[in-house]
């Protein structure tokens, strides 16, 4: 109020007239205390006034004692000089008993099966160059890049291979076992606007776009929230992860490759969405304002167009020039990029086909060079027809290998590949070998810390050659299965429909699909009691069309439910 101010005015008033010197009387005492001298005139501190018999004594004694060597002053701690400072406590952790066994279990998952080349040294993994990881110290070993959910954010670049189409998503295969969904909207940069301008009266059905088993490639859009641990008991596993969004736009699939105008060599696997139909051709978008030009002759019905709304891959038939159309042609005009091609790492998109020397052997994979320089790993199971126990000594160090980009990270500038004969050979959509709920032999060719790779066999069918037609409907697991799928393919191919043929496919076991777990089990000590060579039943559960193999269950209580295999007649 104006009374307040007024006040406050005269107060400030008094304090600018008051002498310098003058002390308030709160003070006064402290100055007078302060200020004492000695008969001399000499000022007196606390330490130097008389103290009567007992002060002078102690002081007598103080000046008899020799004077100190000069030295570095050891500086005081914090709590020492400031009061509210917290007093340092030791002997305790930082972390609760349930995060400390939280911690505990992760590391033990995350290490090696292998009990001689278990350590006690940190569990926490060091990324290195190229995606590889460290276990524990410098002295643990090196393993091959897993795509992990708790590493997923946005931009992250992958292929996927399609599992189930709906008519407004697409629940889709990604590596190392997770999932994605892809939107309706997210199908492609003009769908999208479409659809938000309200320009199309009838939304296009997925089921008529895509079929399940072809490759794509995707961006993450974010990291989907964990579900919740299942109840720990018998037989129970861990919850599926949750489905990771993803977006098939090319202006974030490859958008970043192409807008810097950087040359695409002659060969190279590209995407484009059709953006008008003309006489000669179609003219699509490759995302980032670049354009390509499909000529009829290329496309799959030279009397039908692409399809529209949906990414089509094709082979550059010339190399790119900024601002002109790229010649574009069917994938059969495919080139792999050399070792020593000058790229850079925004160049890069999920399933370029490359030339890779082998650089290196990890513990669970090869390390590889690629694009004049960069450098990522290849999981052994990965590795195609050398997915097999003893994988190490058939890949060399110095050889050069037909390889094909599977996900870019982009924060850490980590790669992955793979050498499996469906990613590499770009081959169609393959009808899964084998029906969920049939069971089947297992026999354990590869044991990793993520799972068991390996083939499963069955008995054939007799008369009517269905031997034949299985062998012909698992398309990649003859060709991918190395010389036992070989060998399969040509008893099939010769007639051989006797009782007791069988025919090898690709199996994968899971870490939770193993055995059943009791109380105080994990899924990792499953995966320690088997070796290559094991044979076990399993039920098949489904089928990855991006690795090719088929998804199985060894646990007692999933053998149980399952029917029985049909005998053969």
């Amino acid at each position: 109020s104006p009374r307040h101010v007024d006040v406050d005015a005269s107060a400030m008033a008094k304090a600018a007239t008051r002498p310098a010197d003058a002390a308030t009387p709160s003070t006064k005492g402290k100055e007078l205390n302060s200020e004492a001298s000695d008969a001399n005139g000499k000022k007196l501190t606390p330490s130097h006034r008389p103290a009567g018999k007992a002060g002078k004594a102690k002081a007598q004694a103080a000046a008899a004692e020799p004077a100190p060597n000069d030295g570095p002053v050891e500086e005081e701690a914090e709590w020492m000089q400031d009061e509210e400072a917290p007093f340092p406590r030791g002997g305790g952790s930082a972390l609760t008993p349930f995060e400390h066994r939280q911690v505990a279990q992760q590391a033990r998952e995350d290490a090696l099966f292998d009990e001689g080349d278990q350590s006690d040294g940190d569990a926490d993994a060091q990324t290195l160059a190229g995606g590889v990881r460290r276990m524990g110290g410098d002295s643990a070993p090196v393993v091959a890049a897993r795509l992990r959910l708790t590493e997923l954010m946005p931009g992250v670049l992958t292929i996927v291979a399609v599992k189930e189409v709906h008519s407004t998503r697409a629940i889709v295969s990604m590596p190392d076992g997770l999932t994605g969904v892809v939107e309706r909207h997210e199908l492609s940069d003009e769908l999208h606007a479409a659809i938000s301008s309200g320009e199309l009266a009838h939304l296009p059905d997925l089921r008529k776009l895509f079929i399940p088993g072809e490759v794509l490639s995707a961006a993450v859009l974010n990291r989907p929230k964990p579900r919740a641990e299942a109840a720990a008991g018998p037989g129970r596993g861990r919850p599926p992860p949750p489905a990771v969004p993803l977006s098939l736009r090319l202006s974030a699939v490859q958008g970043a490759a192409l807008a810097g105008g950087a040359p695409m060599p002659k060969g190279c696997l590209v995407w484009g969405v059709v953006e008008s139909v003309q006489e000669y051709g179609a003219v699509l978008s490759l995302g980032g304002g670049a354009k390509g030009f499909l000529h009829k002759s290329h496309w799959s019905s030279p009397a039908k167009p692409p399809p529209r709304y949906r990414p089509l891959l094709c082979a550059t038939l010339a190399p790119s020039s900024l601002g002109l159309p790229t010649q574009l042609g069917s994938v059969a005009s495919r080139k792999a990029i050399g070792v020593n091609a000058p790229l850079g790492f925004d160049n890069l998109v999920p399933g370029l086909l490359v030339r890779a020397l082998v650089a290196g052997v990890l513990a669970d994979g090869v390390r590889v060079t690629f694009g004049g320089g960069f450098e990522g790993s290849i999981p052994a199971h990965s590795l195609g027809a050398h997915a097999a126990e003893g994988w190490a000594k058939q890949v060399a160090v110095g050889s050069r290998v037909l390889a094909r980009l599977v996900w870019l990270h982009p924060k850490n500038k980590s790669a992955s590949l793979s050498l499996a004969e469906n990613l590499v050979g770009v081959q169609p959509p393959a009808a899964p070998p084998a029906a969920p709920g049939e069971v089947l032999e297992f026999v354990a060719g590869l044991v990793l810390r993520d799972g068991v790779a390996g083939t499963c066999v069955r008995p054939a069918a007799c008369g009517d050659g269905a031997v034949g037609e299985q062998a012909a409907g698992t398309g990649s697991a003859a060709e991918d299965g190395g010389e036992d799928g070989a060998a399969g393919g040509e008893a099939a191919g010769s007639g051989l429909a006797a009782a007791g043929v069988v025919v090898p496919l690709r199996g994968w076991l899971g870490p939770s699909d193993v055995t059943d777990l009791q109380t105080g089990q994990r899924p990792a000590d499953g995966l320690r009691k088997l070796s290559a060579g094991a044979r076990l039943q399993a039920v098949v559960t489904g089928f990855d069309p991006l690795s090719g193999r088929l998804r199985l269950n060894a646990r007692a209580s999933v053998l149980k439910r399952a029917a029985p295999p049909v005998a053969p007649p």
